[in-house]
């Protein structure tokens, strides 16, 4: 898991990942018992596959992770206000 990890962030630094490898970096994340860390990625890959309400939902179980720091609460929960603002515009639409 740690060497598929540091592959795929070695090609994220030159390139956007995809649904695909977002899924499969959340997996070595979990292996890694990155939990909190997986369930952000997870969120990413979900998102990018068009499905916002389960990206939310990752992002809410990320969020009540016991082991996040400032920063990555932070960040889980700048992430979950643009992917529920994105959301609310949806529903709006239609």
């Amino acid at each position: 898991s740690k060497t598929a990890l540091k592959i795929i962030n070695e090609y994220g630094r030159f390139a956007s990942l995809d649904a695909v490898l977002l899924k499969l970096k959340a997996s070595a994340l979990q292996n890694l018992g990155r939990t909190s860390e997986s369930q952000f990625v997870l969120a990413e890959h979900y998102y990018k596959a068009g499905a916002i309400d389960a990206a939310i939902h990752q992002l809410t179980l990320a969020a009540a992770h016991p082991g996040n720091d400032f920063y990555s609460s932070s960040k889980i929960d700048a992430r979950m206000q643009q992917f529920m603002n994105e959301q609310a515009a949806r529903t709006r639409r239609r």
